[in-house]
């Protein structure tokens, strides 16, 4: 510190500055300027990784919890789908109904023939 304030009372004076002590400082901060985009980029890697991590610690929690209490639930659903199925044709069946009538019209369907008039095509996609 009393080299820093000799340096800063000389300078006031007129004098140059004694040797090393500006010039340390300056060849310090130019190589702290030149770190600094390579720092906040690895300090930005560092913290998306972190998020990353966090989030997929907690998802897999999640999935973990559900699987532990699934066997409480397993009978509850098994019994609500009967009830479903007891109570006649429900939306499952009505459903299933609907898409087999859809998916027989479809296989009814058949694209017509592409006709060919001197070898070239008419179909726009060849």
């Amino acid at each position: 510190m009393a080299v820093v304030l000799a340096a800063a009372r000389a300078r006031a004076a007129g004098a140059r500055d004694p040797p090393g002590v500006f010039a340390e400082s300056g060849r310090l901060a130019a190589a702290a300027s030149a770190f600094a985009p390579a720092f906040a980029v690895i300090s930005v890697v560092i913290a998306a990784f972190m998020l990353i991590t966090a989030v997929g610690w907690g998802v897999a929690r999640q999935v973990s919890s559900l699987v532990d209490t699934f066997p409480q639930y397993e009978k509850n659903l098994a019994v609500k789908f009967e009830t479903l199925k007891k109570d006649g044709p429900g939306f499952m069946e009505k459903t299933q109904w609907i898409m087999k009538r859809i998916s027989r019209q479809m296989q009814k369907i058949r694209p017509p023939p592409i006709e060919e008039t001197r070898g070239e095509s008419k179909n726009p996609c060849r």
